[in-house]
């Protein structure tokens, strides 16, 4: 009875067990890994037809440039069983348009280079790193979410994806490496957190559709390129945490008009705004300890020296504090065709006006050195004969016009002169007709036919004063035949009725004598 026991129980713990282990057999079975070329539990290379492909559960690891160059994967799904995927382990796969990553704590150099259709990746939430290169040139990637946790971005991480529109950077992030975002033409917007700490050069050169960008507050400088080409950005905003900005940082970034500098900048490579063709207005803040600003251009704190001239400047006034004029101040600067140098200037450094559109500049003979200019050809040179600046013009061949003698003090400005009193209105002259009727009555009277008296004393001799008076009394002559009005007309009025009566007596002592005869 107990052997009959015995045998019933080892049968049903037989039947048991073949329940139990024979999912297993054939789930083992169905792994097939004839496809992959392993190295222990690490796929070093890929012979499959492609398609959608999952990683088996018994891999460990995906090595260097496993998959690299295989056109016929169209999808990749690596499960949390993978804890390290290689540098370019997936570069070139042109076909591949979606990866969802689920294990990996790090993902190599280039990973997905150059893998031109991947629209859609999904990273795994314990990532700490995206290695340099590796979604470099994934033209079609939309979006990524970086999760939290990853602490550093490295170079040309996401270079070229011009699709990106969005990306989210969480504040673990503590590090990005240059051009990261490089050529991200679609990218709009982005924000830096707080806890970037190092920002490599270019990190979003290129980015021609980025119209929003806030830097992080905890970065010391802003590296060369980093803005470079960014032709939608309007305005940008640089943190009080700043101390220098790198050449070209801003470089051809069309849409900026102005900007503003905190006082914690001591150092500029003014390079930084080469191509801000709009840039008009650089604004240093109060309180600097290096630089200064007036009427948007930038001198050193004391300001004694111009150090720069924004592009998009037209017009700018220069103070009269300034002694000096830095090398390359108005290079690259178009717009700035007439220039006057106040009187306080005594240096030009070389290449000053070198690349720049002034075509007439006036200087002071306050100016003693002037350096060689290369690449600028003005109109004209305004200065004072035997100044610096006629010596300047005339070693260069440029056209000199002089504004005075070197030494003479300028002529004052003429006092005005004070209103003409008005003359005194003419008396009203005789009728000429009275008098031609008064000469024609006594016409050869006296002895006198030609209508001309003369007067004298002394037996009528030139002994006294002349006068000529003519037939219609328009002119009296006196003396030396000066013309006179006045009181000369008043005699002349006088003697013409002294002529009259006189006449007149002859004429009734004629007719009396006649009748007295008779």
């Amino acid at each position: 009875m107990k052997k009959i026991i015995g045998r019933c129980f080892n049968g049903i713990l037989i039947l048991a067990l073949t329940f139990v282990l024979c999912p297993v057999i054939p789930a083992m079975a169905q792994e097939d890994l004839s496809a992959y070329i392993m190295e222990g539990s690490v796929i070093t290379g890929y012979s499959g037809p492609g398609g959608d492909i999952t990683i088996p559960a018994s891999v460990t690891g995906i090595a260097d440039y496993a998959f690299a160059g295989n056109t016929s994967i169209s999808s990749v799904t690596i499960p949390g069983n993978v804890t390290s995927v290689g540098s370019y382990a997936f570069s070139g796969c042109t076909g591949l348009t979606s990866a969802v990553i689920s294990g990996p704590a790090s993902l190599g150099g280039g990973a997905f280079y150059g893998c031109s259709a991947l629209g859609y990746v999904e990273l795994p939430a314990g990532l700490s790193a995206i290695g340099a290169e590796t979604f470099d040139g994934c033209g079609s990637l939309g979006v990524v979410n970086i999760p939290e946790g990853v602490t550093s971005i490295g170079a040309q991480a996401f270079n070229g994806c011009g699709s990106l529109g969005s990306i989210s950077i969480p504040g673990t992030v503590t590090e990005i490496g240059s051009s990261a975002f490089n050529n991200c033409v679609g990218l709009s917007e982005i924000t830096f957190p707080s806890s970037v700490s190092s920002m490599g050069s270019g990190v979003l050169a290129g980015c021609s559709g980025l119209s929003s960008v806030s830097l992080s507050a905890g970065i010391s400088s802003i590296p060369e390129l980093t803005l470079y080409g960014c032709s939608s950005l309007s305005s940008i905003t640089i943190p009080g945490s700043v101390g220098s900005i790198g050449s070209q940082a801003f470089g051809n970034c069309s849409g900026i008009g102005s900007i503003s500098i905190p006082a914690s900048v001591s150092s500029i490579d003014f390079s930084a705004f080469d191509g801000c063709s709009n840039l008009a207005e650089v604004n240093i803040e109060g309180g600097n300890g290096s630089y200064a600003s007036s009427d948007g251009a930038v001198y050193d704190a004391g300001m004694s020296q111009l150090l720069f001239c924004p592009i998009g400047k037209s017009q700018l006034t220069l103070p009269d504090s300034m002694t000096s004029i830095a090398s390359s101040a108005f290079s690259n600067c178009p717009y700035v065709y007439n220039l006057e140098i106040p009187g306080s200037v005594t240096t030009i450094e070389v290449d000053a006006f070198t690349g720049s559109g002034i075509k007439a500049v006036t200087i002071p003979p306050s100016v003693t050195s002037i350096g060689s200019q290369s690449s600028w050809t003005p109109d004209v040179i305004r200065g004072y004969t035997g100044s610096q600046a006629e010596r300047f013009a005339d070693e260069n061949g440029y056209i000199f016009e002089s504004i005075g003698n070197l030494g003479e003090d300028p002529e004052p400005d003429p006092e005005p002169k004070p209103d003409p009193e008005p003359e005194p209105e003419p008396e009203p002259k005789p009728d000429n007709n009275d008098s031609n009727n008064n000469n024609n009555n006594n016409n050869n009277t006296g002895g006198n036919s030609g209508g001309t008296t003369q007067t004298g004393t002394g037996g009528g001799t030139n002994a006294g004063t002349r006068t000529s008076v003519s037939r219609n009394m328009g002119t009296a002559q006196v003396g030396s035949g000066t013309p006179k009005t006045g009181i000369a007309f008043d005699a002349r009025y006088v003697l013409c009725l002294g002529v009259f009566f006189a006449g007149g007596y002859l004429v009734i002592s004629k007719k009396k004598k006649k009748v007295d005869v008779e």
